[in-house]
């Protein structure tokens, strides 16, 4: 999808988060992926 969406000149944030999976079982993944989600929200809706 990040490729897709860079090839069709979209902004992209691409996160890899190390030792993760989709359904981020791990707190640290959680807390990086709702920082950067808040961040999101607080530039796009604020």
């Amino acid at each position: 999808m990040e490729t897709a969406l860079r090839k069709a000149g979209k902004r992209v944030t691409f996160m890899r988060l190390k030792g993760s999976d989709h359904w981020l079982a791990h707190e640290h993944s959680r807390v990086a992926v709702l920082k950067a989600i808040g961040g999101f929200l607080h530039t796009y809706l604020h």
